[in-house]
Formats: structure tokens, sequence, C-alpha cells
């Protein structure tokens, strides 16, 4: 195995077993590309901050792939702060949250989710999938006053995953073997160096089940009642979105903007 795979395989066990996911299972490969070293699709987006439109309208992206920290893609910390400051604007009257993101790690995201639902009582919030709003994503666009999905945009991907990398196989063909001398019965559970056992593979199913009610409870109080069949982890087009509840519109960002100057 190559000093560069090593590499890879050793971050993607620090920060994918560490982590629940709702993000789109195939924005993983483009993650571990940028967890070796490698730049990632997204990976520089969501930095920027809001853009006032005719000194209205702000507009504030969530771009690339979502976590606490922002980095590969979207903050969930930088966002609340930008959110704080538009809501507190009188100067504003209507946010909107333009949404391009196949979701991201769990943390912090309930916890943004929370803060729009409670900023959209201050002036209208509006989120447009622009043209992708998938798991985490999706998770933060529920929760606005409006969601509008572009005609060709998607949303949806209502899920929770957690990853286990077993290593163990790769590093006997290296020669290598490893021991953790622990104390405390589940303190090394679930570590990469051996297969996933029965039990340490229960506490993370029922990890992944939480944050799954989390993720669909939010998704009820943002949107109302929902199909539970709508919320098993696909994707849904603009008109689907309509359809099944998780959207209010279908029109372009542009449009939308037109409207709340018009309003």
């Amino acid at each position: 195995m190559g000093a560069a795979l090593h590499e890879m395989i050793s971050e993607m066990i620090s920060e994918a077993s560490r982590e629940a996911w709702a993000l789109l299972p195939d924005s993983f490969p483009a993650l571990a590309a940028y967890l070796s070293g490698k730049r990632s699709v997204g990976a520089d987006r969501g930095k920027g901050g809001p853009s006032k439109k005719g000194g209205r309208v702000a507009v504030l992206p969530v771009e690339g792939i979502i976590s606490k920290n922002g980095w590969f893609g979207a903050s969930t910390v930088r966002i609340s702060q930008f959110l704080r400051q538009l809501a507190s604007d009188d100067g504003i009257r209507a946010i909107v949250l333009e949404v391009d993101s196949p979701g991201g790690a769990v943390s912090g995201v309930e916890e943004l989710a929370r803060e729009i639902h409670q900023a959209k009582a201050k002036k209208p919030i509006v989120a447009v999938a622009n043209s992708l709003a998938a798991s985490a994503a999706y998770w933060l666009a529920s929760q606005a006053s409006e969601v509008v999905v572009t005609p060709t945009g998607q949303v949806g991907s209502i899920g929770v995953y957690s990853i286990h990398v077993d290593v163990s196989r790769a590093l006997e063909k290296e020669g290598v073997a490893v021991s953790l001398i622990h104390a405390g019965r589940y303190k090394v559970e679930g570590h990469p160096f051996e297969p996933l056992g029965a039990e340490a593979r229960a506490e993370m199913q029922s990890k992944v089940d939480g944050f799954y009610r989390m993720f669909t409870s939010a998704v009820r109080r943002g949107r109302g009642p929902i199909s539970e069949d709508v919320m098993q982890g696909r994707m849904y087009s603009a008109e689907q979105a309509l359809k099944h509840g998780l959207a209010d519109r279908v029109e372009t960002l542009g449009e939308t903007l037109s409207r709340l100057w018009a309003g």
C-alpha cells in the first residue's frame, strides 16, 4: 500500500468515523479526495457572506459540503453568524438562502435549523434550491418560510448514515498488527483495526436512528405533515417536491428575487 493511500485512509478514519452524515453518498469520494490533500469540488464554496440585492433582499449562500467549521464548504457556525446579522438588520426585509449542497456532517445542523426556524418569525426567509438541497442542506432549507426549487433542481435525500472503516486486512497484508490497550468496556468500540462487531454495530445504528428522528422531526416542524415514505433517502425533482410537500414553488433564483423585490 502506498504512502498516499495510507494517509488517505488515516484521514478518512479520523474524519468519517467520528461523524454521522446527512450527505449524498456519491459525494463521499470528493470528500475523500479533499482529505487526502487534493482539491474537492466545492471545497472553496460557502466561504462568502451575504450579498444585498437592491438593499432590501439579502442572499445568503449555503454551498458545498456542510460542516460545523466549514472545512469542506459551508460552515453552520458562519451561516448562523450571518443569519443573526441579517435578521436584526431593519434595512433587510427578506432573506434568501441560496442552497447548492449535497449535505454534510450532522454536527451543528439542527442548531442552525432551529435558528432559521426562529428567525423567520422576524422576516421572511426563502430557501432556493439552486440547484441542489440534499440531506443536511434540505434539513436547513425545510425550516425557511418558503422552499423554492429551480426547474431543474432537486431536493430530498432525507436520511443519516455513519461509516466504519475496517483496515485490518490491509494492515495484515503489510505485516502490521495493532493492539489497543484500554480501560472501559466500550472505550475502543468500533475501532478500525478489526471487523465491526454486532454490539458496536447496534450502538452505531442507535445513534444513526436518533439523528434520523431529529432530521425527520425538523422537516415536519418546518413543512408540516410529510409522508414517512417520502423521508426514506430518495431525491426528488422540482415537480415531485411540490407533489410531496417538500417545496412550495418552482421558479428560478432570479424570479424569486424579483417577486420579493416587488413584494
